[in-house]
């Protein structure tokens, strides 16, 4: 089959930094949907979780790093790499803890079967019997992962102040195309300065605090390619028949939200900045798959059983929580006339490091 890049943005984003994982196949992805559409989607759950969780984190990670707020028309422009670290516990899943109601694992294969952050090879075997008959109608191994423990997201972000102690902060990746896949980014990001109520407190040298929120939102886009030749041309001397000759309107689209809110504190010396902050955040992700798609199905029509493939339009509509819940951070950054440097290290579902290099002007 035909193979294809799962995340057309993160291609973008290894062309514009160093940025160098492989992302698995949608085609291989698609093929969830086999054994059924309710199936289909609790398997593209739990294989995408770790994908959502992290690129989820990413999201949410590396808007700030410090809580002094830009004078009126003040601006810093940053170039960060957030990574999400993927636990070792979000590498596998239990297909017999997700309730399948159509397909069942063939018998003798061990339960665990990878997700996308999990190991190459192919996970167990999934059965959906023919009705009628003791003779399975679809039989498909759970596809593998991309082997990957760390999730890079690099981004660009600007920040420039306006009257009453407030900074607006933006992310935006226009619509890029690389070969059939699409992607784009954006984000916003507000920063209000909380000291300036608080005079006795604001008296106090270099010590800033602020209250943030934020919002992000990237989406991918491809074409993928799933015929009815997967399930062959017979089943048991059965033939199959029905269905399109041909399907090209397919489309996979992957959409990542992020919101997260946070006080943050730091002590902002001449060159080097102390800062933190704590939070809470959330992330979901939803999935679509678009276009006409061949499912196989079995009946019995005149005491004869009949394999037939019938069309569905648009099979998935996919949506699940990634993360909703607290966040803390803390880090340094380095001052050097109008060049900064940065690191932070957040704690959240999946911990996150973040590294940056910017140009700030107060």
């Amino acid at each position: 089959m035909k193979k294809k890049c799962f995340t057309g943005g993160m291609i973008v984003f290894v062309l514009l930094a160093i940025n160098s994982f492989q992302v698995k196949s949608q085609t291989e992805i698609v093929e969830f949907i086999q054994g059924g559409i309710g199936d289909g989607e609790k398997l593209i759950q739990a294989y995408l979780e770790p994908l959502g969780n992290g690129m989820g984190a990413n999201l949410n990670g590396g808007w700030y790093n410090t809580a002094k707020v830009h004078r009126t028309l003040g601006f810093d422009i940053t170039f960060t790499i957030t990574t999400a670290l993927v636990p070792e516990s979000a590498t596998i899943f239990d297909v017999t803890q997700l309730e399948l109601q159509s397909v069942e694992l063939k018998p003798g294969d061990p339960p665990l079967a990878p997700t996308f952050a999990g190991g190459t090879d192919r996970g167990p075997a999934l059965i959906l019997m023919m009705g009628g008959l003791d003779q399975p109608l679809v039989d498909f191994n759970t596809p593998g992962g991309v082997d990957v423990s760390y999730y890079p997201m690099p981004m660009i972000k600007g920040g420039v102040g306006l009257p009453g102690g407030i900074e607006v902060n933006g992310r935006f990746m226009p619509s890029i195309s690389y070969e059939d896949m699409n992607a784009y980014l954006w984000g916003v990001g507000v920063k209000y300065d909380v000291l300036q109520h608080f005079r006795l407190i604001d008296r106090i040298p270099f010590l800033n605090a602020s209250l943030f929120g934020a919002y992000t939102i990237i989406n991918f886009s491809s074409d993928i390619d799933f015929q009815k030749s997967i399930y062959g041309s017979e089943i048991d001397g059965i033939p199959i028949t029905g269905g399109q000759a041909n399907y090209d309107n397919q489309r996979l689209d992957i959409n990542m939200q992020g919101f997260t809110t946070s006080a943050i504190l730091s002590y902002d010396l001449p060159v080097i900045t102390v800062f933190g902050g704590v939070g809470y955040s959330r992330a979901f992700t939803t999935v679509g798959l678009l276009g006409d798609y061949p499912m196989i199905n079995s009946q019995i029509h005149n005491d004869e059983i009949v394999v037939l493939i019938e069309d569905y339009t648009n099979p998935v509509n996919l949506e699940f929580d990634n993360f909703s819940g607290l966040q803390t951070s803390a880090g340094l950054r380095l001052k050097l006339a109008v060049v900064t440097l940065h690191a932070k290290y957040t704690r959240a579902n999946y911990n996150l490091i973040t590294a940056g290099l910017g140009i700030s002007i107060r």
